[in-house]
């Protein structure tokens, strides 16, 4: 990698990251802002000039990153712009004559296969020119169609421009004469050799039509692949008929016989077929919506066994497996919340098919008729099944749906189950910090105390020292968020124990606090709250002397500023 590559990447690395924001001493009225004036330079140590510079530099240094960030950035842009360029200029030429070359032999073959059918519309051959000649007129139709979605989109613009507004319709794709070619072909050569190809061809051409061209068009598409299937079960064509077949009824609210067709799918097509993971994303989904959890389960998992094989061969997952992950972790809560009420005996009476087939689930992991949480339904299914190396990424996308379903005990307990089961993941910090966030806007009581909590033992799990550092010590990305993320940890454990000494006006208290804060002072000197937290620090020394505070009568010249009528500080989790 070259001394550019790298420096630029670190900068995106450092433009990019997105770390959270860290609470400011304004975001939280701890107690009064420091005050202005002689005061504050006794208590935070610095002169008004002093200060002034500062700011001034760390003004003159932000301008400087940002300027440097922007040269960085236009330097890359503009060796993609000349890489670019270079390619153009040397393959561009070359593209553009081989497709000229391309459409004037795919012409001229038109030219020669309509002359051919005109001598000899019967033949023998005939069949199979028209055939080839279907397929010509279907490119044909497919490039007039960009051209006129070029067109429109163009012409959208300028009337924009113009403050119109009045559009003619979109255009349609005319594959009107394939269709008749088609058509032809089955009515006259009811034996041709690629009768299935036809059939398919027919099915897919009425797909792309446009019901304002043929009002009956999907039920045309649908019979032609209905043919196909029937006639030729075992054509490798079959597979993609049976497919559009699945989708059909599953657009048209017919599951169970989707379900059959996206069955075949998966049992006919191998796994180097384009449609193997899509169908079988289909079946798991129809086993889904039809309440079939234990056949859920299983063809997700079979998905997810495919694309992690898929990995291992091409580098690269199956472009279904973020769906077979949200949706088997969707299937996973419903699972737990229906066993709830199917081990009660007064509901099971009652039970529809999700709480029946959540039951049959349960009980064929041995679980029997107990309720059982998130965690476990997913425990019990990789116990009965086999552990898998993916389960982090199923249990990650579980946390995330139960946090989004505003399950947020339940996602607690699965994002402490993470950390705990895989405690050298690079995004526990990013869970830790879920937890505290939880506990105050998704627990049905806020809780500070508990989100203080989580962000302490977050600065305790995650610090530089930690194992967890030492593991990931490899990944900037992950040690720079876990660093941010104890930034704030820290100023929230600091301005807990300010709350708390302010509340039991005990010097113990005041003086740990101090001791937190001069903590935070030391590990992030470029803080944007350090001369802020610098009062606080000073603050809670002079409380922690056991000076008593200056009443409110106390001049503003006095050794330290007047604290009458000061509110409890409250944490960063605020």
């Amino acid at each position: 990698m070259s001394p550019l590559h790298r420096l630029t990447r670190r900068l995106t690395l450092t433009l990019a990251l997105g770390l959270p924001a860290v609470a400011s001493a304004q975001d939280v009225p701890l107690i009064n802002p420091p005050p202005a004036g002689r005061n504050a330079e006794r208590v935070a140590g610095v002169t008004a000039e002093e200060m002034a510079a500062y700011e001034a530099a760390l003004a003159r240094f932000r301008e400087r990153s940002t300027e440097f960030s922007g040269d960085a950035r236009a330097i890359v842009d503009q060796i993609e712009r000349e890489e670019r360029a270079e390619l153009d200029f040397a393959y561009g030429p070359l593209l553009t004559e081989l497709e000229v070359e391309q459409r004037r032999l795919r012409d001229e073959s038109i030219r020669r296969f309509e002359a051919f059918l005109v001598r000899y519309p019967s033949t023998e051959y005939s069949a199979t020119v028209m055939f080839r000649l279907a397929d010509l007129y279907f490119d044909v139709a497919g490039e007039d169609y960009l051209r006129e979605m070029d067109e429109r989109t163009a012409l959208e613009d300028r009337l924009t421009m113009e403050q119109r507004f009045e559009l003619p319709p979109p255009p349609a794709k005319d594959l009107s004469r394939s269709i008749a070619l088609y058509r032809r072909i089955l009515a006259e050569y009811p034996n041709f050799e690629y009768t299935d190809g036809t059939l398919y061809m027919l099915g897919y051409c009425y797909g792309e039509t446009s019901t304002d061209i043929e009002m009956d068009a999907e039920e045309l598409s649908k019979s032609y692949y209905e043919q196909l299937v029937t006639r030729f079960p075992e054509s490798r064509l079959a597979i993609d008929g049976n497919f559009a077949l699945g989708m059909y009824h599953f657009d048209n609210y017919n599951v169970k016989l989707a379900l059959e067709h996206f069955r075949k799918v998966t049992e006919r097509a191998d796994k180097e077929h384009a449609l193997y993971d899509r169908g079988m994303y289909m079946l798991a989904w129809s086993q889904y919506r039809l309440s079939d959890y234990e056949g859920a389960f299983d063809t997700f998992t079979r998905l997810l066994d495919f694309s992690l094989e898929y990995y291992k061969e091409s580098g690269k997952d199956s472009n279904m497996k973020p769906d077979a992950l949200e949706y088997l972790a969707i299937s996973m809560i419903d699972v737990a919340k229906n066993s709830e009420s199917f081990s009660d005996p007064n509901w099971r009476k009652y039970s529809t098919d999700p709480l029946m087939s959540s039951g049959q689930l349960l009980a064929a992991t041995g679980y029997g008729l107990n309720p059982a949480g998130p965690i476990q339904v997913f425990d019990l299914w990789f116990n009965k099944v086999g552990r898998r190396e993916y389960e982090v990424e199923v249990i990650k996308t579980l946390a995330a749906k139960l946090e989004e379903a505003s399950y947020a005990e339940d996602a607690i307990a699965t994002y402490e189950y993470i950390q705990q089961k895989w405690p050298t993941d690079p995004e526990n910090p990013d869970f830790q910090y879920r937890i505290s966030q939880l506990y105050i806007s998704g627990v049905a009581v806020r809780d500070d105390a508990a989100a203080d909590a989580a962000l302490a033992k977050l600065g305790e799990m995650y610090n530089d020292d930690s194992a967890w550092a030492a593991a990931n010590r490899n990944n900037p990305d992950a040690l720079a968020k876990a660093q941010a993320y104890q930034e704030q940890s820290l100023y929230s454990v600091a301005t807990g124990l300010h709350a708390r000494a302010q509340q039991t006006g005990s010097v113990a208290d005041y003086s740990m606090a101090a001791d937190r804060y001069r903590e935070y002072l030391n590990k992030f000197p470029f803080a944007n709250q350090y001369y802020q937290t610098q009062f606080y620090l000073a603050e809670a020394l002079f409380s922690s002397n056991g000076l008593k505070r200056p009443s409110s009568s106390t001049t503003r010249s006095s050794r330290c500023p007047a604290k009458s009528g000061l509110k409890p500080p409250r944490s960063a989790s605020s």
